[in-house]
Formats: structure tokens, sequence, C-alpha cells
């Protein structure tokens, strides 16, 4: 009997430190609970709006490759815009179309122009490189030896283009009449 009595009054007193407990961090408790019910929410809406986001650039750049058949300097326009957005895949293919779009006009400052704006703003390995080898090329005819070695320089993050690199660093010196330099290039 003493036993069921002491576990009553330990019932009891568990009852009344769990309710006093309660009573002094009540706001604390439910403020918990609603962060923890909010945080996920508030992160899944971020994803969706910058799902969104996406999804209305690369709705942007369709459109502009739709509307070049038909009105060039509106597509030109929207291409413009895209270069300027924070969206690195949709960044490179304006560029990259508005390049083209510039090269094919005969405007290569625009181009470089281009080139020089998003040369910064991307953050892949492969496009970085492949608009410095656009560079590159759009300034063959007037680039320096030194500049076109810090295009072109290879170390261990930019090994997609090794070829490219090289083809264009052996026309150089072909063009300059470097022969010895231009022979190094394949040994």
């Amino acid at each position: 009997m003493k036993k069921e009595i002491d576990i009553a009054i330990e019932d009891e007193l568990f009852k009344d430190k769990f309710s006093n407990f309660y009573n002094r961090n009540k706001k604390k408790i439910i403020s918990i609970f609603i962060i923890l019910f909010f945080i996920p929410i508030f992160f899944q809406s971020i994803i969706y709006f910058q799902e969104k986001n996406k999804e209305k650039l690369i709705a942007e750049y369709l459109k502009a490759e739709m509307l070049f058949r038909e009105n060039s300097v509106e597509s030109v326009k929207i291409l413009n815009n895209l270069v300027l957005s924070k969206n690195s895949t949709v960044v490179s293919l304006a560029a990259n179309r508005l390049i083209e779009i510039y090269i094919n006009d005969g405007d290569i400052k625009n181009a470089k122009k281009i080139i020089s704006k998003t040369q910064s703003t991307l953050d892949n390995k492969i496009l970085i490189e492949l608009i410095s080898i656009k560079k590159v090329l759009l300034n063959f005819e007037n680039i320096k030896e030194d500049e076109l070695i810090s295009l072109l320089k290879t170390n261990k993050n930019n090994i997609y283009f090794e070829s490219a690199r090289k083809k264009l660093l052996y026309d150089y010196y072909i063009k300059t009449n470097q022969i010895l330099k231009a022979n190094q290039i394949y040994k």
C-alpha cells in the first residue's frame, strides 16, 4: 500500500513539475513549435519561387529564339536583358546567341562587349573557357602574344578545350612567323 501511495505522490509531483515548467515556458514552447512548422514552409516557398524564376527566364530565352526570325531587334533586346540575369545557364545561352548574331551581322565590337560582360558572371568552368576561346577568336588579328597566352593558359581547372587552345597558339605562331614556337606546341 505504501508503494502505491509513493507512486501516486511521484505522479502528482511529476504532473506539478511539468505543469509549472509549461506555465513558465509557454511562450518559448509555442514559439519553437511555430518556428519548426514555418521554417520548412519558408524554404519550400523560396525554392518554388526560384524555380518559377528559372522557368520564366528560359521562357524568355525561347521567346527570343522564336521571335528572332520575325523581329530580330526585339529578340536582341530580350537577349540583352537575359545576359544581365543571375542564372548562369540563361546568361550563357543568351550570350552565345548574341555573340552569334553580332558576328553574323559583322558587329564584332558588340560581340566583344558581350564576351567581356559575361566572362565574369559565369560559374561553369567549361563555359568560362569557351568564352575565353571566343574572345581569342574575335581578337585573333590584333592580339598580342602575352594576351593570347594569358587567355589560353592551361591549368588543372581548364582541360576541356586543350586541342583548341593548342591549335590557336599554333596558328598564332605561324601567323607571326615564329616557326620554332609553333613546332614546340605539338611536342
